[in-house]
């Protein structure tokens, strides 16, 4: 009865089945809001505060630290053994040579990072042109790396680095553009090269070092190691350590968002189940009523109510009599 009456109401049918399918899809969107928006808020996040799990490890370092020093400490950390590991030099008095808005040049002041080839693997920054820093165990000029808010800064396949106060200019080589995730220009210098070509610019301020654990290490064991590394190449010792990414908040976030439309979707579904019970429902009411007439009428329960084979008793062209009035001659219209 129930699927005979759908077909019979095409038009309220078609809205029913449409409120499922909006509830489906949105059940769709529910899942895929905990896969794919996880995937994408993870790479996002990757690139500004690093993979999950990446500790920042805060070294006291001299500023009289040689090529030899940082060259070998470069290497080490190639080879890190308990995970991947990147050290960032800060030298606060560096900058670079731009136009300004008269069409001369000026020392103006940007984002500038002093880092090694090993930075990638822990915070991944997608290469759009060209190619990333030179590892420390390879030969390389004075190079650096921008991002795309950086652009402008790149004439004839260089910038110009300089030190706050000193008109002096130092062109270094931009191997290739990345995608960081941030809008501020932000230009990464090669510190192997930065040290090896530019000595007089180097006094760092302090070294940070990102490491990224391998699965199953524990952040304390690969703190230990690092401190083991630092001292036996002697650029100091660790005196911060401290949990560097973000990945607790943003999982938090994408559980919310994906309980939230998943008990969305849900509640739509359940809405189209009841409005399709409700047709059904409708019909039988329907059914019910005529089949309560038509025994008011004299149909038995053997008779057959939804067909009917036999010819009435009388018609309108003939005279009334009085087998018309009897109650065998109307349940004979409904019997089979």
């Amino acid at each position: 009865m129930i699927a005979k009456d759908l077909r019979i109401n095409p038009l309220r049918t078609s809205l029913t089945a449409l409120s499922m399918f909006i509830g489906i899809i949105a059940l769709i969107a529910g899942v895929l809001v905990g896969t794919l928006g996880r995937d994408y808020l993870e790479a996002v996040n990757a690139r500004l505060g690093g993979k999950s799990p990446t500790y920042s490890a805060i070294v006291d370092v001299p500023s009289s630290v040689n090529i030899q020093v940082v060259t070998a400490l470069q290497e080490r950390l190639a080879h890190f053994r308990p995970g991947i590991a990147s050290a960032q030099y800060h030298l606060n008095d560096l900058a670079i040579w731009a136009s300004s808005g008269d069409g001369n040049t000026e020392i103006r002041r940007v984002t500038i990072i002093i880092i090694d080839a090993e930075r990638t693997r822990i915070m991944p920054a997608p290469i759009i042109e060209g190619t990333w820093l030179t590892g420390a165990d390879e030969p390389a000029t004075l190079e650096t790396a921008v991002n795309e808010s950086a652009r402008q800064y790149v004439h004839d396949g260089t910038v110009a680095l300089a030190r706050t106060g000193n008109p002096q200019q130092v062109p270094a080589r931009v191997n290739g553009v990345i995608a960081d995730g941030t809008d501020t220009p932000t230009i990464y210098v090669n510190a192997t090269t930065l040290q090896r070509y530019w000595p007089q610019a180097w006094e760092p301020d302090g070294l940070t070092i990102l490491v990224h654990p391998n699965e199953g290490v524990d952040g304390q064991h690969a703190k230990t190691m690092l401190d083991d590394l630092l001292s036996d190449v002697g650029t100091g010792s660790i005196s911060s350590w401290n949990r560097s990414d973000n990945a607790d908040d943003y999982e938090q976030v994408i559980g919310f968002l994906q309980l939230g439309v998943t008990v969305t979707a849900i509640l739509l579904l359940s809405v189209s189940a009841v409005g399709m019970i409700n047709i059904g429902l409708a019909g039988i009411e329907q059914r019910s009523h005529e089949l309560l007439i038509r025994r008011a009428l004299g149909a038995t329960r053997a008779s057959k109510p939804y067909r009917s084979s036999a010819r009435p008793c009388c018609s309108a062209s003939s005279s009334p009599s009085p087998r018309c009035s009897s109650p065998r001659c109307w349940s004979g219209q409904f019997r089979g």
